[in-house]
Formats: C-alpha cells, sequence, structure tokens
C-alpha cells in the first residue's frame, strides 16, 4: 500500500498551524487575566487582540514556509521525472542548421 506524503504533510501543518494560533492567544488571555486580577486594570481584551495579531502572523509565515517547501519538493518531483527519460533520435529537438546563422538572415 502507498502512503501520500502530501495528506499527512497536510494533516501535520493543520495541527501545527492551529496550535500556532492557539497558543499565543491563550498566553496572552492568561497574563491580561493576571495583570488585571492583581492591579485590577483592563489588559486582557488588548492582550488577546495582540496574542490574536501574533498567531495570525505564525500562522501565516508556517504556511508560507510550507508552500515554499512544497513548490521544491515538487519541482525536484519534476526533475527526477525528467532524467529518467533521454531524448535519443528522432524525439531529439531540432538543432539549428549551419547553413542559416542568426546574423545572415535578412
Amino acid at each position: 500500500m502507498h502512503y501520500n506524503k502530501a495528506v499527512f504533510r497536510s494533516l501535520a501543518m493543520i495541527s501545527q498551524v492551529g496550535f500556532c494560533v492557539l497558543a499565543p492567544v491563550l498566553f496572552c488571555v492568561y497574563v491580561g487575566y493576571r495583570i488585571d486580577s492583581r492591579y485590577g486594570t483592563m489588559w486582557t481584551i488588548p492582550l488577546l487582540l495582540l496574542g490574536v495579531a501574533g498567531g495570525v502572523r505564525c500562522a501565516w509565515k508556517m504556511i508560507r514556509s510550507v508552500m515554499a517547501r512544497e513548490r521544491r519538493d515538487q519541482e525536484e518531483a519534476r526533475r527526477q521525472r525528467e532524467s529518467r527519460f533521454t531524448r535519443t533520435g528522432a524525439s531529439r529537438p531540432k538543432q539549428a542548421s549551419r547553413i542559416f546563422q542568426a546574423e545572415d538572415k535578412p
């Protein structure tokens, strides 16, 4: 049975993105709650927004890096597929004529 790497990578990315978004939000809410309970201020909401912004930034960077790695892997796979087939005989591309050079054309 053949396993598709892309499926497992996608599942791993989804779980990592969820953790990257959730961790800063929970941390900032916890810090805001501790500050509010100790000093009687209203820092929970601004820190919540800061946590959301940090989580979104982290997720954006992770998704960009995963997409770039996926693109590199696809390009490498394409190169490997093409390198297996060598062109010979009739399938060889047409070569430039020795009679007419690019400078000689009117």
